[in-house]
């Protein structure tokens, strides 16, 4: 499903054909990837990088971002924590990064966060952000409006009492269970059961008739990848019968849940609900999106991931030309202070958010697949505000 890509891969060629008739007299800018080509995390970052290298050539082909050709230089985290740090002193030594744009290892990102703050190189990632994000800038929607949204939607929709919690045994996960909760509580309904599961879980049916034994009304997840199509199998396996609300993760992924536990629904981001966006601007900058997507010839349904790559290419441009350097101490700065529409959302940087979605319009919906094989929005919250770090 997911086309391979090398352990290191550079678009350079493909850059240098590209941009054959435009000048870039500056010297390049050298960007790090530490994402997981395999393990758990390879479908969704093998989608963020096919995301990153179309922007990066499109922006070469126009000249390149303030006159320098974006040289992307990506190494495979293996979807593993320890992995990530040994690439990530590899790009800085071997190819002198001066930023880095990583995938959703959040373990990984937590752990690099220090190296990077010592090195003064920045990352964007699509990541929840690390406990102190100086030098990290989301480039994913802030996970608390999702979560919210889930408690939310089995508040007011479907009226829920006792709700049951599965999550990844990971800071994604962690994080997301404590903030489900609590919100929970202040809604007045009862965390019934609540259980991490590794990432790499092959069989979820014990968690599964554990939770059905509680009676909970409602599963709200907050998992990765394969691991919801697990849970899926394993709720049809036991006859669950409840609702089960999932994260956001590729259109695939929710139709194969789906097909095996229809009263499945999920988080759902605006570019997998266009043309079905309330917010005009978003609406365009994910058909502009969507189009060049297209004619590169990719599946639209792996767009999911591929958005935010592409994200993450804009506003590294906008932070190259606001800082007119590609140092990263003078891109840092910039960072702190840029603005872009992405396809899912507004990044308004501060230095007090790096997530650059406080007081921005929430565009996350829950949604189902329906009948004909499309996203149908359920329940709809744009006016959610949930603050970022």
């Amino acid at each position: 499903m997911q086309k391979k890509v090398p352990v290191c891969a550079s678009i350079a060629t493909i850059a240098a054909a590209l941009t054959s008739g435009h000048a870039l007299a500056k010297d390049p800018i050298e960007v790090g990837m530490a994402a997981g080509l395999t393990g758990y995390l390879a479908s969704y970052d093998g989608q963020f990088i096919d995301g990153a290298k179309l922007a990066a050539e499109h922006a070469n082909a126009a000249g390149g971002a303030d006159g320098h050709k974006i040289d992307l230089h990506i190494l495979d985290d293996a979807s593993n924590a320890t992995t990530g740090v040994t690439v990530t002193n590899q790009l800085l030594n071997q190819f002198n990064v001066s930023v880095m744009l990583n995938g959703l290892n959040s373990a990984q990102n937590a752990a690099i966060e220090p190296i990077l703050e010592r090195a003064q190189v920045p990352q964007l990632i699509f990541s929840i952000l690390p406990p102190n994000p100086k030098w990290a800038f989301l480039v994913n929607l802030v996970n608390e409006r999702a979560d919210a949204l889930e408690v939310d939607y089995a508040n007011q929709k479907l009226h829920a009492k006792k709700i049951a919690l599965v999550y990844s045994q990971t800071p994604y996960g962690q994080n997301a269970a404590k903030f489900m909760t609590e919100r929970a509580k202040s809604l007045n309904m009862d965390v019934v059961y609540s259980q991490a599961v590794e990432p790499s879980a092959t069989d979820m049916t014990p968690q599964m008739a554990a939770l059905k034994a509680t009676g909970a009304e409602v599963v709200l997840d907050v998992l990765t990848g394969s691991t919801h199509i697990v849970e899926g199998k394993a709720a049809a396996t036991v006859g669950l019968g409840v609702p089960l609300v999932q994260a956001d993760d590729d259109l695939p992924m929710h139709v194969q849940v789906t097909q095996a536990y229809p009263n499945t629904v999920f988080d759902a981001t605006a570019v997998q609900l266009y043309p079905n966006i309330d917010n005009p601007a978003t609406k365009a900058a994910c058909g502009a999106f969507i189009d060049a997507y297209n004619k590169a010839g990719n599946k639209l349904s792996m767009i999911s991931g591929a958005s935010f790559g592409w994200d993450a290419v804009q506003i590294l441009d906008k932070a190259i030309t606001d800082a007119g350097s590609t140092d990263g101490a003078a891109l840092h700065k910039a960072l702190e202070n840029v603005t872009v529409q992405g396809c899912n959302t507004l990044y308004r940087y501060t230095e007090a958010d790096h997530s650059g979605q406080n007081g921005v319009p929430n565009e996350t919906r829950i949604a189902k697949i329906d009948s004909d094989g499309k996203v149908a929005i359920v329940f709809a919250e744009p006016d959610l505000q949930v603050n970022g770090r």
